[in-house]
C-alpha cells in the first residue's frame, strides 16, 4: 500500500529523492495543492513571489570557501553537491535545487537558471512526520494482518520506516542492526540479513559546518537511517564510497556511488539575480500532463471553494459507516472503506475505533472473497504486478460504493509499466496507457467521500 503524504514529500523536492512508492493520485493532489495554496502557505520572509535579488540579499556574504563533490553513480550518471555552510546545491539528470538552511527554504531551479520555485524547509520536514506519526500507527494496526505487513514491509518496519523518510520523531537505537566499524573509518550496516548501507570515507576533511550541511543535505536526499547517517557524519568525511538502498520504479535497488571530484572554491549564491519565480517549474518536474491538471485542477477548486459537497461531514461518519456496513453484511465496502480510513488517518489517531476494535473489524470482513483477492493482489504485485493488475481488475464491483479503493490500487499499479513504457515504448502505447492510469484515478479521486473536508483543511 501507498500512502498519501509520501506523494507530498516527493513534489515538495523531486530533485532531492526518488519517491517512486507514492501514488500518482496523491502527487496530482500535492501538486495541485501547492498551486491553490502556494502563497498562504509561504513562510517569511520569503514570499512565493520573492525575487531572486532579495534571497540573495538575504546572505550578505558575495562568495563564500565551498566544497565541490562529484559522485559516480552505477549507471554511469553523475550526482554534483556544491556545499556552503549554510545551504547547498545539488544536480543530478540537469535538474537542480537548493537546500537553504539559514532560511529554511527548498528552491528548485530550471536548467537554464532562468526560473525557481522555493518552498519551506519546516514543510517537508512536517509532513515527514506526518508520515513517519501514520505509519506508526497503521503499523500497530496491522500487526494481526500478516498478508498486508508482507505487502508493506518497507513502508512499515521501524528500520526502514526511519531509513525511508529520512526521519525519527525522537532517537530511536539502531535496534536489529549489525555495525561494522573498519579501521579506516569505514562503515557497514547489516539490518535483518540484508546490508542497508556501507560507507568508506573520502581523505577529505570538510570542517565542522560544511560537514553538517553536507550529511543535512544527504538526510533529505537519501534512504538511509538517520542514525546511520549520523555515524558516518561523526568521521567528518565524504564518502569516498558509498552503497545504499533506494527506490526506483517500484522497487529498493542498490546504488554504488564513487567520489570522482573533491575540489574547495569560492561561490556565490547559486540562484542568478535575473532568475524569476514561476510555480509552473514544480508542475513542470512532476511529469503530469496537461490532461492530468485539465481533469483534476477544477475539482480541486471547487473542493476550496466550497462548491464541491461530499456525502461524509468529517471524519467521525467516515470513521463510523465501516462498522455498519460489515454488521449487514456487506463485508467488502466495509473492509474497504475501513481501509482507506487507515491509510488516511490511522486508526489510532482517534479514540474511536481502536487499533484492536479496527483489527477486529478487517478480520471480521475478511471471509468476504473479494476482499481475500484485493488483499492477496498486493503480495502478487511485488513479483508479478501483471498477475495482480488482472486479479484486481476481474474483481466484482458492481453494486459497490467504495470500490474506488480497487482503482486506486490498479493505478499504482500502472505506474511501473508506464515508466518503462515512457522510455522505451511507441507514443500510442504511452497514450493508451496514461489514460488507463487517469481514468482509475480519477475514479479513486472522485469516488472518495470525504475529499472535500480532507482538502478543505489543507487549505
Amino acid at each position: 500500500m501507498k500512502m498519501p503524504i509520501q506523494a507530498a514529500l516527493s513534489c515538495a523536492v523531486p530533485a532531492l529523492r526518488n519517491w517512486q512508492r507514492a501514488s500518482a493520485l496523491s502527487l496530482i493532489c500535492c501538486v495541485l495543492a501547492a498551486q491553490l495554496f502556494a502563497l498562504p502557505a509561504a513562510a517569511k520572509p520569503l514570499a512565493q513571489n520573492a525575487s531572486a535579488e532579495h534571497i540573495r540579499a538575504l546572505h550578505a556574504d558575495a562568495s563564500q570557501k565551498a566544497w565541490r563533490l562529484v559522485y559516480r553513480s552505477q549507471d554511469q550518471s553523475f550526482i554534483e553537491f556544491v556545499i556552503w555552510q549554510d545551504y547547498a546545491k545539488l544536480t543530478r539528470a540537469n535538474i537542480s535545487a537548493i537546500l537553504d538552511f539559514k532560511w529554511k527554504r527548498v528552491i528548485q531551479v530550471s536548467d537554464d537558471g532562468d526560473r525557481y520555485f522555493h518552498s519551506s524547509l519546516h514543510k517537508l520536514v512536517g509532513f515527514r512526520d506526518l508520515e513517519y506519526q501514520h505509519r506508526v500507527r497503521t503499523s500497530k494496526a496491522l500487526d494481526d494482518l500478516n498478508e498486508i505487513k508482507t505487502a508493506a514491509r518497507e513502508i512499515l518496519d521501524p528500520f526502514w520506516r526511519a531509513s525511508d523518510l529520512g526521519f525519527m520523531r525522537a532517537p530511536v537505537s539502531l535496534l536489529g542492526a549489525e555495525i561494522e566499524n573498519q579501521t579506516n573509518g569505514g562503515i557497514t550496516l547489516t539490518y535483518d540479513g540484508e546490508t542497508a548501507f556501507e560507507f568508506r570515507p573520502a581523505v577529505e576533511e570538510l570542517g565542522d559546518r560544511h560537514n553538517a550541511t553536507f550529511y543535512r543535505t544527504l538526510r533529505h536526499m537519501l534512504a538511509i537511517h538517520p542514525s546511520g547517517l549520523n555515524l558516518m557524519a561523526e568521521q567528518g568525511h565524504p564518502p569516498a564510497l558509498l552503497k545504499f538502498k533506494q527506490w526506483h520504479v517500484g522497487e529498493l535497488r542498490e546504488e554504488i556511488w564513487s567520489l570522482e571530484t573533491a575540489e574547495q572554491l569560492n561561490l556565490a549564491y547559486p540562484l542568478r539575480q535575473e532568475s524569476r519565480p514561476d510555480i509552473q517549474l514544480l508542475i513542470d518536474r512532476s511529469g503530469l500532463s496537461p490532461a492530468f491538471l485539465d481533469r483534476f485542477m477544477p475539482i480541486l477548486r471547487d473542493v476550496v471553494s466550497e462548491e464541491y459537497k461530499a456525502e461524509f461531514s468529517g471524519w467521525e461518519d467516515y470513521r463510523k459507516l465501516p462498522e455498519t456496513l460489515i454488521s449487514d453484511g456487506q463485508q467488502f465496502d466495509g473492509g474497504m472503506l475501513l481501509i482507506d480510513y487507515m491509510i488516511r488517518y490511522g486508526v489510532c489517531q482517534h479514540s474511536l475505533p481502536t487499533c484492536g476494535e479496527a483489527q477486529a473489524l478487517l478480520r471480521s470482513a475478511g471471509s468476504d472473497t473479494k476482499l481475500q483477492t484485493y488483499f492477496a493482489g498486493f503480495s502478487t504485485a511485488r513479483k508479478d504486478p501483471d498477475a495482480a493488475i488482472a486479479m484486481w481488475q476481474n474483481l466484482d464491483r458492481k453494486g459497490s460504493r467504495f470500490g474506488y479503493m480497487v482503482d486506486l490500487a490498479l493505478g499504482n499499479a500502472y505506474e511501473p509499466e508506464f515508466i518503462r513504457t515512457s522510455t522505451g515504448g511507441r507514443p500510442q502505447d504511452i497514450s493508451r496507457l496514461s489514460d488507463r492510469i487517469l481514468d482509475h484515478f480519477d475514479t479513486a479521486f472522485r469516488g472518495n467521500p470525504l475529499n472535500s473536508s480532507v482538502y478543505k483543511d489543507i487549505g
